[in-house]
Parts: C-alpha cells; structure tokens; sequence
C-alpha cells in the first residue's frame, strides 16, 4: 500500500494528512498563503490541479518523506460523480469536493446506513442532507444542503464584539439552557446567529426524519458541544446520534481509495 498524502484547502488554512501502513501519522495546518495559494484563487478545475504542483515545490524539504513515494490527492478535485458510483443519487455535477469527501467519509469512516445530515463548520458552514433509501440497503439519496458564512465572517462583520468561536467556548460552562436569551447587544449578536444555525438543524432532523448529524470543521467541535448542551431536543436526544468527526473528508480521501 503506497502512503499518501490529502490536501484539504480550505479559505484560511491548508490541511495536509499524511497516511502510511493503514494509519493517520499526522494532520499539518498551514496558512493558504504560506502554501503558494491566493485567497481570491480562482476555483477551476485547471487552478486546482496547478494546486498540486505548487504544493509538491511546497513541500520540498519541509518534510521527512521522500514525495516521489507518495500518492497525493487534494479534496477540492473529487467530483460528485463519484458518489453516484456508491450509490448515492442526486448530487449535483457542480457540488464542492469538500462536500463530497464529507460524504464519502460519513458512509465510509461512521459505517452509516441511515439518514444523515453534516455540518461542516470552516469558513463557511456548509449542511447537507442524505436519507437512506429503505428499498435499497446501502443506497442513499441527497436531498440538498445549504450554506452559510462561517463564525469567524460572522464575527468580522459584527466589529467591536467577540469572535463567535471564542464565544461558543466561553457559554458552554452555563448551567440554565434558560439563558438563551441575552441581556447585553455582544450576547444577542452571537447567540442570535448560533441559535438559527442550531435551530435549523433541529427543523431539517424533523422534516427528513433524520438521527444521526456530523459536526466537522475547524470550528466544528466548538459548535458540536453547544448543540448538544443547548439545542439538542429532549424528544430526540436518546435516539439521536450526534457526533463530531474534524477530518471527516480527509478520512473520507483515504478509505475512497484504499479500504
């Protein structure tokens, strides 16, 4: 089995995983500009594979491993066509790679076989919707997905108040869920932008009759931990299966092509 390396370009920082023998070594987090990439790069098909080999002169050097051995692949160029080939219908051709490597890492690492929904918490947020088709065992269906600005865009925006992420961490130590509600302009500026993204997913868990939500992301954990202490319906909570897996799509990458 050949090691291979996943690149996962996100719009601030650039994730590197570097797999050998069947096992996880390591994840790097580097700066999209550290890395050659422009924040305004166009996203084309041409200006990604150019990713690649920008990043190979990247990484010369940088580290312990010998690139000529290892297999490289960047999440951004896995077309949706591929979660055709699984059995999952109603992707749609232009659907971002990372988004399909979420996918293919919620089937492939969570072993899912019911309906599910993940929330990619980076730059942006993004959540996807794919139920199970009862019919077919291990056949899915992708109902659609949404997407919102990330916490820290949300944050830059509302200037003068605390990031969103910072925050996130901060209210998780409150004891009364009764204090959703705030008393101060900075605490119903973030709470009020976390509740419709929680709420939401309470909304898309009852109208899809779905159980199991994926947290995944840079500030996925953060939002993952909230949900469940605040926004986590009393209805649901013993039948509900909610979980958070950070390098979901890299996991995704590699189980794709080597399980």
């Amino acid at each position: 089995m050949k090691d291979l390396l996943v690149f996962d370009k996100g719009g601030s920082y650039l994730k590197v995983a570097y797999f050998a023998a069947g096992n996880l070594e390591w994840i790097k987090m580097i700066p999209v500009t550290d890395a050659g990439f422009s924040t305004e790069e166009e996203d084309s098909k041409s200006e990604k594979s150019l990713g690649i080999s920008r990043l190979k002169k990247f990484l010369e050097g940088k580290l312990d491993l010998e690139l000529s051995n290892v297999e490289m692949k960047l999440v951004q160029e896995f077309p949706s066509s591929i979660l055709e080939k699984m059995g999952i219908n109603g992707v749609y051709e232009t659907m971002g790679g990372d988004r399909v490597c979420d996918i293919l890492g919620a089937v492939l690492k969570m072993k899912l076989e019911e309906s599910f929904i993940i929330v990619d918490a980076g730059t942006a947020i993004t959540v996807d919707v794919v139920v199970a088709v009862r019919e077919k065992s291990g056949f899915f269906s992708y109902k659609g997905g949404n997407i919102l600005p990330g916490l820290a865009y949300v944050s830059n925006f509302f200037k003068g108040h605390r990031l969103l992420a910072n925050f996130l961490s901060d209210q998780l130590g409150i004891s009364d869920k009764n204090a959703l509600l705030g008393m101060t302009t900075e605490w119903q500026v973030n709470w009020g932008y976390i509740a419709s993204i929680c709420a939401y997913i309470n909304f898309l868990m009852k109208k899809f009759k779905v159980m199991n939500v994926i947290f995944t992301g840079g500030d996925g954990a953060k939002l993952y931990n909230f949900y469940k202490k605040f926004y986590l319906s009393k209805c649901n909570e013993e039948d509900s299966f909610i979980s958070c897996e950070p390098y979901l799509g890299i996991w995704g990458v590699y189980l794709y092509y080597f399980n």
